[in-house]
């Protein structure tokens, strides 16, 4: 959607504070997202984090070609170099898709895993999540998502244990103020390759392959997941299946694990995402300083 300039700042303010969410008002005004974000941020009328340079649980299938997968951020937990480092990716290898494996926020306080007391915070935490979420779209305005368990399946423990109608629910798009162009699926298809959040996958992706995937589609797939930190890249060997090779792999994570969400942290994460690449998956760590920041490598 083009930005239209024309629309005088006081009127995006005015909007922004009558609907609460950027979305809405690039939807109302007729501008984009990163318009309204811009303008917002310009007058410091949103928090914005620092960093450098329920309706959609069907299947999604969308173009082949080269596509940048978001791992798990689990915002306001993420790395504090997570948007830059997604960022220069995109930039160097201007992907046509894409794809987030899920887990965008932590929603740490529906957790039912014993929390830090200083860490439970549940307003704070959602305005900081929110925040960061909302610099996230304004440089990846389209793009589609898995379902995962920290956003739609802790909202649906929320809400059976609150005894919530689901019509009295809003759609996950809402709540976290995500463009128009955004959309979550179970799982999404390019191709020869599925993706999936992972939540309901072991780690033994081999067998998924093997097995699983074909008793419910009839065929294969490689398969991409995310879910497990400790893990990143292709974790099978490529399997030969008629004249197609097939293949498992992870996503790593962008989270920071000094972060008082991941007290139980054993230091084992793998920071960093990946990218499909004609049909193969590429790897990319983020290499880190003795401070925990990124060092501006892409390796």
């Amino acid at each position: 959607m083009p930005a239209h300039q024309k629309v005088p700042d006081q009127i995006i303010f005015d909007t922004f504070e009558e609907t609460g969410a950027i979305r809405e008002t690039a939807r109302r005004l007729k501008v984009s997202y990163s318009t309204v974000w811009e303008r917002l941020r310009r007058r410091n009328k949103i928090v914005v984090p620092a960093f450098n340079a329920l309706d959609g649980h069907s299947a999604r299938t969308i173009p082949e070609g080269d596509t940048l997968v978001i791992s798990d951020i689990q915002a306001p937990a993420h790395h504090p170099d997570a948007l830059a480092f997604l960022c220069a990716i995109r930039d160097k290898y201007k992907p046509i898709n894409i794809v987030c494996i899920g887990d965008e926020i932590d929603l740490n306080w529906l957790s039912d895993f014993a929390k830090m007391p200083e860490a439970d915070r549940p307003h704070t935490e959602f305005a900081a999540g929110q925040g960061f979420m909302r610099s996230f779209y304004a440089e990846f305005s389209t793009g589609v998502s898995c379902v995962s368990n920290h956003v739609h399946g802790r909202f649906d423990r929320a809400r059976t244990r609150g005894r919530i109608p689901a019509e009295f629910m809003r759609p996950v798009e809402d709540i976290i103020d995500a463009p128009v162009g955004w959309s979550w699926h179970s799982e999404i298809r390019m191709g020869d390759i599925l993706f999936r959040h992972g939540h309901k996958d072991t780690q033994g992706l081999k067998r998924v392959i093997l097995e699983e995937i074909p008793a419910k589609y009839g065929r294969n797939y490689s398969l991409v997941i995310g879910h497990y930190h400790s893990k990143i890249g292709q974790y099978t060997p490529d399997i030969k299946i008629g004249d197609r090779f097939f293949w498992g792999g992870f996503t790593g994570c962008l989270v920071d694990p000094r972060h008082p969400f991941f007290g139980y942290s054993k230091g084992y994460e793998k920071l960093g995402t990946v990218m499909i690449r004609d049909g193969r998956m590429r790897p990319f760590s983020m290499p880190v300083d003795e401070r925990g920041r990124w060092t501006g490598e892409l390796v």
